[in-house]
């Protein structure tokens, strides 16, 4: 649900806008109504936009909730609307249901609700009395992501800064369009002309603003000083001036990495030239960023880099750089040590070359300036803790508990836990690997520790525990939270759950869940020509042959045909024939199709001649649907007896999946690879084939794309527990379960899975899921090996 407040002042009455509002329950409907009462009692404005149809049929005081829309049609449209569904039984019986289709519904247009030119209005309405307003003007049209209309009001902003923008927003991480917006039909002309007789007076306000620059400038600084951070990138990605898109990186980097927001720091990276990453702070920054999306892997080689912590010099003058007063803020002494212990990963590190890398950090500490007391000082404490904690775990705790007494911010206390936890899982990792194999091993390293070792964990645990207390009631939600968890939850198992509290683990699954979202949108628009190529894995790039095409034909969940160059136009909406015949072309993509095929399929109960007659028509139709820069349509291919798709520029999410489930059934893949392997499955495939069409070749070819993925997901996963990857193992069938219930050799994998880890409920809610599925489908209950492993996981619970 979506609520939008607008108003000229506090005084003047608000337009409220609840879109797409859900069929709410009693209770909440009650609510809503009380609360909607108050608000037009007090003179102001609402708008709602739903499927539940009980508003329809509340009686005054409510005019403006549901007849607002009625303002929007003209006396003829009403009149027609009422006569399109007088008599319709379609309506009554989704009516009978309370819920029906927006265009079912007298007042609604049948293309689509047009709440959104009353919102536009009521911006012309307002009075704009100072540069601070146009400001929060533009700022709240710029966070709705309609950057067209920021122009029109401004109209002094250069275009090619605007397509700038535009070309930024799908990385930043900034919501899409609300359907308030996307549901409208409204043409560019339109949108100008609402937007026309408001211009005048935001020039007047913004008159104080000479040029473009400055007034990009006062914007972002609005935008910071809101805490809009993913906003203020997605101007700054746009400034054509590199030196101010750099000033904005240095600035705010560490507010990125803090908030955990590294897809906007990623994005503002990718604008920028390679040269302009000589300097290590700038690299150290993208490396965490990359390390926090969950690209440990491209983490690694940019950080080994040829030109990066090659020299001994640099490696001298690496600290200095984090001494100066200009460092940013949250990291101040991130050198290559901790750049290693904190994010990037340790399994694979020497540990001599780690301890010497700690103690030329001590050393340059010692002769640090101390013009800034505070910070030398915290950093000193921080690292000299590592340095003993490197040599004895006990040692560091020790100098843990001095530094935890020292009077340092709740932020620095924490980050010194975070640091400790990671040092600890460095020193121990010869432990960690000699449990992963062990199926009864379901608490951590914890048990496999000496007496004095467990105390001290037990005592760091109570610690960490107040400590997240405190950071969550003083502090945002942030990722050294999220860091310090996933090193508590190898150092203690399954027992983290139960000394956190519930607020602590929300907040953290909370950024955990956010963090996921940023990585899949990064992986899906990482490709470019700038700073991060050179660090890509060639080998992890050839999981799947195909390289990026002009024009992709995604099925699988939906039916989706995007234009990956921007030169590609797609003009008219595909109909339903048109849809089955590009369906029919991407499944068979890679060979030719008969025309005789194709006709009898799509037109079966047509005679010969009228289904090719009808055949021509739609390719013709095609052929003006998808054009390139020329006006052309080279993206399928027509023969005298057979049509095809031009696999040299177009490709498809079935040739994709084929491609990856090939590779899981019958080769035996490096760790990375599995790990890709799975992100690009879950990114892919999103339901079943084309859902709804019942077409008989897309049936047949729907079972056998989703036997294909069941197998070559239970083998890759199979894989993975033999080597002991029981985590990375659940991610396969876990995905496999979730898309075929049915399958009992997968729920007893999954079980199994989850009975090692120590997710006892877990294993044995989902045999009831695997029992209802079966007796909903086939009526029968599952074989008796599953109940004797459910019996077994019960047994070990209790």
């Amino acid at each position: 649900m979506d609520v939008t407040p607008l108003g000229k002042n506090a005084s003047a009455s608000k337009l409220f806008i609840i879109d797409d509002c859900p069929t709410l329950d009693a209770i909440r409907f009650s609510t809503l109504c009380a609360v909607i009462e108050a608000t037009l009692n007090a003179g102001d404005e609402v708008i709602l936009t739903t499927k539940d149809t009980r508003w329809t049929k509340l009686k005054k005081p409510y005019p403006e909730v549901v007849d607002a829309q009625l303002l929007l049609l003209g006396k003829q449209e009403q009149d027609e609307e009422a006569r399109w569904t007088q008599g319709d039984e379609t309506l009554e019986r989704r009516m009978s249901k309370g819920e029906a289709n927006l265009r079912l519904i007298v007042g609604y247009p049948n293309d689509a609700a047009k709440a959104h030119k009353l919102f536009f209005e009521s911006l012309m309405d307002q009075e704009i009395t100072s540069s601070l307003e146009a400001l929060s003007l533009i700022m709240l049209i710029l966070e709705r992501g309609a950057l067209y209309e920021l122009n029109s009001y401004v109209e002094t902003l250069d275009s090619a800064l605007m397509r700038d923008l535009e070309h930024a927003y799908p990385y930043v991480g900034i919501t899409p369009l609300s359907p308030l917006f996307s549901c409208a039909v409204l043409s560019e002309q339109e949108r100008f002309i609402l937007l026309r007789r408001h211009l005048q007076g935001i020039r007047m306000a913004l008159g104080v603003f000479e040029s473009d620059e400055l007034l990009v400038e006062c914007l972002l600084d609005h935008l910071l000083k809101h805490d809009r951070l993913e906003l203020a990138t997605q101007l700054a990605c746009g400034l054509p001036q590199m030196s101010k898109r750099i000033r904005f990186f240095d600035m705010h980097a560490a507010s990125f990495l803090y908030a955990g927001k590294p897809l906007a720091l990623l994005a503002l990276a990718r604008t920028l030239p390679r040269e302009q990453f000589v300097s290590e702070k700038r690299k150290r920054a993208v490396v965490l960023a990359l390390a926090l999306i969950g690209e440990v892997e491209q983490a690694q080689r940019l950080l080994h880099a040829p030109s990066l912590f090659n020299t001994e010099q640099k490696r001298n003058n690496s600290l200095s750089e984090y001494s100066s007063e200009s460092d940013i803020d949250l990291f101040p002494e991130l050198n290559e040590a901790l750049v290693y212990i904190l994010l990037v990963g340790v399994e694979s590190y020497d540990r001599a070359y780690v301890g010497s890398l700690i103690s030329s950090c001590v050393q340059k500490l010692g002769n640090a300036s101390f013009r800034a007391l505070d910070r030398p000082r915290f950093s000193h404490d921080l690292v000299r803790m590592l340095a003993y904690a490197l040599e004895n775990p006990l040692k560091g705790f020790k100098k843990l508990q001095a530094l935890m007494s020292s009077g340092y911010s709740m932020k620095e206390n924490l980050f010194a836990l975070c640091a400790f936890a990671r040092m600890l899982l460095f020193v121990w990792n010869d432990r960690l690997q000699e449990g992963a194999g062990k199926e009864q091993d379901r608490a951590g390293i914890f048990d496999k520790l000496k007496e004095q070792e467990q105390d001290m964990l037990k005592d760091f645990e109570h610690m960490m525990t107040r400590i997240l207390a405190r950071a969550a009631t003083l502090l945002e939600p942030n990722s050294i939270e999220l860091l310090l968890f996933a090193s508590a939850h190898l150092l203690f198992g399954a027992r983290v759950y139960l000394f956190l509290n519930d607020a602590i683990l929300s907040r953290i699954q909370t950024l955990r869940e956010s963090l996921s979202v940023q990585c899949r949108t990064w992986r899906q628009g990482k490709q470019s020509d700038n700073l991060l190529v050179y660090c890509d894995d060639e080998s992890l790039g050839q999981l799947t042959s195909m390289r990026k095409k002009a024009l992709r034909i995604n099925m699988f969940g939906r039916f989706e045909i995007e234009a990956r160059d921007p030169d590609i136009t797609i003009r008219a909406k595909v109909r339903k024939q048109l849809r089955l015949l590009i369906s029919l072309l991407a499944i068979n993509a890679g060979r030719e199709v008969s025309r005789p095929w194709i006709q009898q399929t799509i037109w079966p109960n047509s005679p010969d001649r009228n289904a090719r007659q009808s055949l021509y028509s739609m390719w013709s139709l095609l052929n003006k649907s998808i054009l390139d820069r020329e006006g052309n349509c080279p993206f399928f291919e027509s023969y005298p007896q057979s049509v095809a798709l031009n696999s040299a520029l177009v490709e498809t999410d079935t040739q994709l999946l084929t491609s990856i489930c090939k590779r899981l059934r019958y080769e035996t893949l490096d760790i990375p690879l599995y790990e890709k392997a799975i992100e690009m499955i879950e990114d892919i495939y999103r339901g079943p084939l084309l859902p709804g069409d019942e077409t008989a070749e897309v049936v047949a070819s729907r079972k056998q794309y989703h036997d294909r993925l069941i197998e070559a997901l239970v083998n890759g996963g199979e894989q993975l527990r033999k080597t002991g990857e029981t985590a990375l193992a659940l991610r396969y069938f876990r995905f496999a379960f979730d898309n075929e219930p049915t399958r009992e050799d997968v729920c007893y994998l999954l079980m199994l899975t989850l009975w090692k880890l120590g997710r006892h409920g877990e294993a044995l809610n989902e045999y009831f899921v695997c029992r209802r599925a079966l007796v909903d489908r086939f009526g029968i209950e599952g074989t008796a090996k599953l109940r004797k492993l459910y019996d077994a996981i019960l047994a070990d619970a209790s």
